[in-house]
Order: structure tokens, then C-alpha cells, then sequence
């Protein structure tokens, strides 16, 4: 039901994006939390899905960000890493400080070892409604991507994506930390 919840919440989010009526609450928020609110709701469904789980979480700094945008953030970006990595897989969330361009960024990386993306579809999949051809099997909108990255560009962040077939991706945003 929680899955259910935040599939319709990322959908009405998506209408409130397109309608320019979605701002951000920004509120002093530990990145640690949220890294923990992730790893408590995923930690289940990795288990139920024969799914390695490991949250590494080296970033206590204090975000002044909308903790329900970025938590939808990793909840995205952890849904798409479990849709796309066969059972017996592994997952990383990794929470940690990074300096970047002269200031300190919160950086929020979901890892896996699942089916990967090509090359030439990696410059597309933020698009909305945009599907890598090689996930046409796999059930999903091509929203997801693309509500992410108009969270984390609320926030005056980047989000980017390496991935190889067959080996794997890592999305991996970046948040600037202090008053943005």
C-alpha cells in the first residue's frame, strides 16, 4: 500500500510540476534521515525480492531542503535500482558530504549490479515519459526519472547517471548544503 501511495503521489506530483505549482518547503532536514526513512522502507522489499540491501551513510550535515521531495527522490531512483536488478542482486544507497565548485554538496547515490542502460539511451532517460529500449518488459510510466530530476533541480542540485549493460548504473545526486 505504501508503494501504492507513492506511485499516485509521484503521478499528482507530475501534474503539479507540468502546472508550475510545486514549490519546495525547505526545512533544516539530516541527510542521515533520510538516508534511514529509505533504508526502513526498503529494506522489506529488498528482502521480499531476494535483493542485497546496503545503506552507507557517512553524512550527518544538516540540508535545508523539502525532506518529502528528496526522500520521493530516493524512493524513485531505489524503485528503478530494484525494478531493473535480478533477484540474488545488490543495491548500495550511499549518503556522504562532497565539496563541489567551492561549496559542500550532500550527495545521495543509489548503485546497482542490475541489468544496466546503454550508452545512447543515458541522455534521455530524464525525459518525461522516456523508456530505455531494453526496459520496454518492465512495467513503469518514464516519469520517474523526470520528477526526480525537477526535485533535485528545486533544490539547485544536479543528478546524473553512469551505467554499463549488463554491469549495472549509479545515479548520484548532488544537494547544496546550507541556504540555497
Amino acid at each position: 500500500s505504501n508503494r501504492m501511495r507513492d506511485m499516485l503521489n509521484t503521478l499528482l506530483d507530475f501534474f503539479r510540476l507540468d502546472n508550475g505549482k510545486e514549490q519546495p518547503k525547505l526545512l533544516p532536514c539530516r541527510i542521515s534521515t533520510i538516508a534511514h526513512t529509505l533504508e526502513t522502507e526498503f529494506m522489506p522489499i529488498a528482502m521480499n525480492r531476494g535483493l542485497s540491501l546496503t545503506v552507507k551513510n557517512e553524512n550527518d550535515a544538516v540540508v535545508l531542503t523539502d525532506k518529502e521531495r528528496i526522500i520521493q527522490i530516493g524512493n524513485n531512483l531505489l524503485s528503478n535500482a530494484f525494478k531493473f536488478t535480478p533477484q540474488g542482486g545488490h543495491v548500495t544507497l550511499k549518503a556522504y558530504p562532497e565539496p563541489s565548485d567551492g561549496r559542500e554538496m550532500a550527495v545521495i547515490q543509489v548503485e546497482d549490479n542490475g541489468i544496466g542502460i546503454p550508452a545512447e539511451e543515458q541522455t534521455h532517460i530524464f525525459e518525461r515519459f522516456h523508456q530505455a529500449s531494453s526496459h520496454k518488459g518492465n512495467t513503469g510510466s518514464g516519469i520517474g526519472l523526470n520528477v526526480a530530476k525537477e526535485y533535485v533541480q528545486m533544490h539547485h542540485g544536479k543528478i546524473d547517471v553512469s551505467s554499463s549493460p549488463g554491469k549495472g548504473s549509479c545515479f548520484t545526486v548532488r544537494i547544496p548544503v546550507g541556504n540555497i
